[in-house]
């Protein structure tokens, strides 16, 4: 069904609510000197804060509700322990990880990541080549290794 609510007045109100308050919202990014500025400067940095602020705020007044968290839980402290994962898991994946790399068609992973390089270096659509050096069974951390040398890393200066 194209619209189940059949074009509810309501509805319609609060989509062109939304819609206000985020075209507002961009032109206070882009009187921050646009998105890359912002964060340079610590003021997207700082808006996520508040922001995170003002939701925990409502969580605690509640004012927001949480099921489980501040609202219809079972009055129990949750058990806050850290996750400690059997170190045999790592040497587990490692195993995978060097079967992998010793199994896979590697001249076809040095291509799709020759691709990747010089696809970030002009205009094109990453996507493509990133799905294609996935389906040849090149890893995340490859992937992010070939885009890293030739956009960088992002270092923050605040």
């Amino acid at each position: 069904m194209v619209d189940p609510l059949g074009g509810s007045y309501y509805i319609e109100v609060l989509t062109n609510k939304i819609e206000e308050e985020m075209q507002n919202y961009l032109k206070k990014i882009e009187a921050a000197g646009g998105l890359l500025k912002a964060v340079e400067t610590g003021w997207a940095q700082e808006e996520v804060r508040y922001s995170a602020f003002i939701k925990d705020k409502e969580i605690d007044e509640g004012k927001r509700i949480i099921v489980g968290v501040n609202k219809f839980g079972h009055g129990r402290k949750p058990d806050a322990g850290i996750l400690k994962t059997d170190p045999q898991v790592l040497e587990y994946m490692k195993s995978r990880l060097k079967r992998l790399r010793e199994e896979r068609n590697n001249s076809n992973v040095r291509h799709c990541l020759e691709t990747i390089r010089k696809a970030a270096q002009g205009k094109d659509n990453l996507v493509p080549f990133v799905i294609e050096a996935v389906k040849s069974y090149v890893t995340i951390g490859e992937i992010c290794g070939a885009l890293r040398s030739v956009f960088g890393e992002y270092h923050s200066k605040l």
